[in-house]
Order: C-alpha cells, then sequence, then structure tokens
C-alpha cells in the first residue's frame, strides 16, 4: 500500500468518526486496527477505528480495564469495556 493510499484510508476514517474517540469522545489521535496486522488484519476502513491515546493504549490491556473491538462490517463496529 502506498503512503498516498494508506493517508486516504485515514482520511475517510476521520471524517467518519468526525475527529473522535469512538469509545469516549475526546478528540481522536490514533487510528486502529480492530484485527491486528500480525493477525491477518487489513489496512481497510472495515478494520480501522479512530480513538483517543488512552482508549487505545486499552486495546492491548487483558482482564479489567480492557476494550475490545469487533468488526461487524460495513464500516460499523461494536464496543466492550471490561469493568
Amino acid at each position: 500500500m502506498s503512503l498516498q493510499e494508506w493517508r486516504g484510508i485515514k482520511a475517510r476514517v476521520f471524517e467518519r468518526e468526525g475527529g473522535r474517540c469512538q469509545w469516549c469522545g475526546r478528540r481522536g489521535t490514533d487510528f486502529h486496527h480492530v484485527v491486528k496486522r500480525s493477525a491477518g488484519g487489513a489496512d481497510h476502513v472495515d478494520n480501522i477505528v479512530l480513538l483517543c491515546r488512552r482508549d487505545h493504549e486499552r486495546t492491548d490491556l487483558s482482564g479489567k480495564g480492557r476494550l475490545v473491538i469487533v468488526p461487524l462490517g460495513d464500516e460499523r463496529f461494536r464496543f466492550t469495556y471490561f469493568w
């Protein structure tokens, strides 16, 4: 994928999300691959959400405090937070 294509995907995701973290609504700063690239996840708008830094870090936690995002297709996602 070219840098220009990646920038286009990021711009589309940013516009879709209104520049806001999709979990807490703060300013979005990080583009998160819902299915990690190392696990076969694609650089595609159906696999990328905009998150704030804090919530992006929560996707890598295990157990309490973890944010889990499941892709539902058609650029929709389900978010679950483990308290």
